[in-house]
C-alpha cells in the first residue's frame, strides 16, 4: 500500500539542477575493527567516476574479499585443529569433514568444469547403485517360481 506524499517529485536530470557544493560531510561509524575509509572521489563527471571505480575501488574490493576469505579459512582450520587435539570421535569428524570441505571448495574454484563432471558422475553412480540395491527391474525368467504358483 502506498501512502500519499504530496511533496514527492522526481527530477529528470538532477545533475543539471544541482547547486554548487560548498561542503561535504562524511559520517564515520566505528566498529570493532576500528575506523577505516578511503577512495573518496568528489566530481561531476560520471565517466571519470566510473573509471575511478574501475581502477581503484574494484581491485581493492577483490583484494579485501580475498583477504577476508583467507582469514576465515585460517580461523576455521584452527578451530578444527583444536577440536581434533581435544580428542574424541566428534573432534575427528569435525576436523576431517572440514578438511574435505576445504579441499572440495579449492578444487571447485580451480577447475569448476572438472568438479561438475565428477559431481554428475558421482550422482549417476550412486543413483544406479541405489536403484540396483533397492530392487530395480528384473528380467523375465529370473524368478520362475513366481510364475508357477
Amino acid at each position: 500500500r502506498r501512502i500519499p506524499n504530496p511533496g514527492y517529485f522526481e527530477e529528470a536530470n538532477p545533475v543539471a539542477t544541482i547547486k554548487p557544493i560548498g561542503a561535504v560531510a562524511i559520517e564515520i561509524l566505528a566498529n570493532e575493527k576500528g575506523i577505516h575509509f578511503d577512495s573518496i572521489m568528489i566530481g561531476n563527471n560520471i565517466e571519470e567516476a566510473d573509471e575511478y571505480a574501475k581502477n581503484v575501488f574494484q581491485p581493492k574490493q577483490v583484494a579485501e574479499k580475498s583477504n577476508d576469505k583467507e582469514e576465515t579459512k585460517k580461523a576455521s582450520k584452527e578451530e578444527r585443529l583444536k577440536a581434533l587435539n581435544e580428542g574424541g570421535i566428534g573432534g575427528m569428524i569435525e576436523y576431517y569433514t572440514g578438511e574435505a570441505q576445504d579441499f572440495l571448495s579449492e578444487f571447485m574454484e580451480a577447475s569448476p568444469e572438472i568438479f561438475a563432471a565428477v559431481g554428475i558422475t558421482t550422482i549417476l553412480l550412486l543413483g544406479t547403485l541405489c536403484f540396483k540395491l533397492l530392487g530395480g527391474s528384473t528380467t523375465v525368467g529370473d524368478d520362475d517360481s513366481a510364475l508357477h504358483k
